[in-house]
C-alpha cells in the first residue's frame, strides 16, 4: 500500500514539474515578445547616434578612423547599407577612388534608391581618373 502511494506521489511529482517548465518556458516568451521591441529599437537609436557621430568625424576629414570603424561594422554586419555608404564616402574623400567605387556600387545593390546620388559620385570619380 505504502509503495503504491508513494509511487502515485512520485508521479505527481513528475507531472508537476513538466508542467512549471512549461509554465517558465511560456512565460519567458511572453516577456521576450514584450521586451524585444524595446531592445531593439533602443540598439537602432544607439547606431543612429553612431552614424551620426562618424559622419561628423567624416566632415572633418577624419577618414581613417571612419574607414576602420565601418569595416568594424561591416566585418559583423555587412549588408549594412548605412555604413556600406559612409565608408564609400570615406574612400572618396581619401582619394581611394577604386575603393569608393566598389563601396558606391555596393550601396545601390543594398539600397536602389540610392542610385542617383551614388552616380554622382561615380560620375565624379571617373573624371577624376580620366585627369
Amino acid at each position: 500500500m505504502e509503495t503504491d502511494i508513494l509511487k502515485t506521489l512520485q508521479e505527481i511529482r513528475g507531472y508537476a514539474f513538466i508542467t512549471m517548465v512549461a509554465i517558465v518556458m511560456f512565460v519567458s516568451t511572453k516577456f521576450i515578445q514584450i521586451v524585444a521591441p524595446y531592445i531593439f529599437n533602443f540598439r537602432k537609436k544607439f547606431d543612429s547616434l553612431t552614424l551620426d557621430a562618424h559622419y561628423k568625424l567624416l566632415n572633418q576629414g577624419n577618414t581613417k578612423r571612419v574607414i576602420k570603424y565601418s569595416k568594424t561594422v561591416l566585418s559583423e554586419e555587412p549588408n549594412d547599407p548605412y555604413y556600406t555608404w559612409l565608408l564609400a564616402l570615406a574612400y572618396y574623400y581619401n582619394h581611394d577612388y577604386n575603393l569608393a567605387h566598389e563601396f558606391f556600387d555596393r550601396a545601390i545593390f543594398l539600397k536602389p534608391e540610392w542610385k542617383k546620388d551614388a552616380e554622382l559620385y561615380i560620375e565624379s570619380i571617373n573624371n577624376a581618373k580620366n585627369v
